[in-house]
């Protein structure tokens, strides 16, 4: 999943033009058609595989801070 939209962009947000929407829906079943056609993974709708995205997506965010703390501490210190 991660790869695809790395590829393909973030698909939560719709791309520009006339026909941003449509281009968006067809690439959300693109993903949900390539995620379900692997054997060992759970079929799921597109509905609930763009859920899947966005709880991922709101996961990182939480904890995107606690990750690049001891980073951020290392660069303060070092001004």
């Amino acid at each position: 999943m991660v790869e695809y939209i790395e590829q393909h962009g973030d698909l939560s947000k719709p791309l520009g033009g006339p026909h941003g929407r449509q281009n968006q829906a067809k690439r959300w079943k693109e993903l949900t058609d390539l995620l379900n056609s692997d054997a060992v993974g759970v079929e799921k709708s597109e509905e609930k595989w763009r859920k899947v995205w966005s709880d991922l997506k709101n996961n990182v965010k939480k904890k995107w801070p606690k990750l690049t703390a001891p980073f951020m501490a290392l660069v303060v210190a070092q001004l």
